[in-house]
């Protein structure tokens, strides 16, 4: 129905090809987080680096970078806003990267934990820090499907 509101067939087919755009890109991310939760159900823990966990953090702020862009130029060139239809496509980019990254992510981690749970297990994030006083860095990060229940 949103398409049917725009205009032309122009402006149909940007917003159709920017929202593939943002389809494409956010499996093609997602792919990298799908593989290492296909390892942990297969060998039982997998290593994160502290960059795939700093992006799991931060996965919505990628496609913020093309708005923000176009806002920052409009305002510097005419001094304020002037096209609503490019922060729109932006708009329409972000909501599609969104889906295609986060529906198989979530799809792969909910069949993780339907899987751990099936063998009475548990499915943690260990991290072991190292250093001392206020800064510690994590050393290791490990995402691992462990056995539920009291420990020997």
């Amino acid at each position: 129905t949103a398409l049917s509101l725009l205009g032309s067939d122009l402006t149909r087919m940007v917003v159709l090809v920017s929202c593939t755009i943002g389809m494409m890109i956010g499996l093609y991310l997602s792919r990298f987080v799908t593989t290492k939760i296909d390892v942990v159900k297969k060998e039982g823990e997998v290593e994160l680096s502290t960059r795939m966990y700093f992006s799991l953090l931060l996965w919505f702020v990628f496609p913020l970078w093309l708005q923000s862009t176009i806002y920052l130029l409009e305002m510097n060139i005419y001094g304020y806003p002037t096209s609503s239809f490019l922060s729109d496509l932006c708009i329409f980019l972000m909501a599609s990267y969104f889906l295609g990254y986060a529906i198989p992510v979530l799809l792969k981690y909910a069949s993780l934990v339907l899987y751990a749970g099936s063998i009475d297990s548990q499915v943690v994030l260990v991290g072991l820090q190292s250093g001392s006083g206020f800064k510690k860095r994590f050393q290791c990060l490990t995402l691992r499907v462990i056995p539920d229940g009291p420990d020997p």
